[in-house]
């Protein structure tokens, strides 16, 4: 678990309100789903000849997260998974064994000459 991940729990536990009475508590039957938190990652797709393939894997980047933004190979997305499972769901779903790096974001970020709506992008979503 994420130290993140961990933080949302902990608070999450610490503000279960008892509806009866208005009481902190916590009971043994209660079910504790974990929140869905989106998170920024960056995906670069490492160049190969075969735009197939590359197709492919803009194609499956595009199905799990709709709102993706890209520049040439560098993709940005927003998900609630962590790398480790963007990464195998884009295995999964292109059948490549193709290069591709993905990365979470943190909120810092500088840039300089970029398009306006990847600038845009970057302001809404880090």
């Amino acid at each position: 678990m994420e130290i993140e991940d961990l933080r949302d729990w902990l608070k999450m536990k610490a503000t279960e309100t008892d509806e009866q009475n208005g009481k902190n508590v916590h009971s043994a039957d209660t079910k504790w789903h974990r929140p869905k938190v989106m998170r920024s990652f960056l995906i670069l797709l490492l160049p190969d000849n075969q735009t197939e393939q590359y197709n492919k894997l803009c194609k499956s980047i595009q199905k799990m997260a709709p709102q993706a933004h890209h520049l040439g190979p560098v993709w940005l997305v927003k998900a609630a998974k962590s790398a480790r499972e963007i990464r195998d769901e884009i295995a999964k779903e292109t059948g490549l064994d193709g290069q591709f790096l993905v990365t979470r974001l943190s909120r810092e970020a500088a840039w300089l000459h970029l398009p306006k709506s990847t600038e845009a992008f970057l302001k809404k979503q880090l």
